[in-house]
């Protein structure tokens, strides 16, 4: 039971900072379109 929470834990983590990271990398793209395309 432990081991799937933990299991379960690390997923919801790794989810979470994929999704920050993405929203990091689409901010990038949209500042360097805003920056390239005044």
């Amino acid at each position: 039971m432990i081991q799937i929470y933990f299991r379960i834990s690390r997923m919801h983590g790794m989810l979470s900072v994929v999704r920050i990271s993405l929203q990091g990398y689409f901010a990038f793209l949209t500042d360097k379109s805003f920056w390239c395309n005044p």
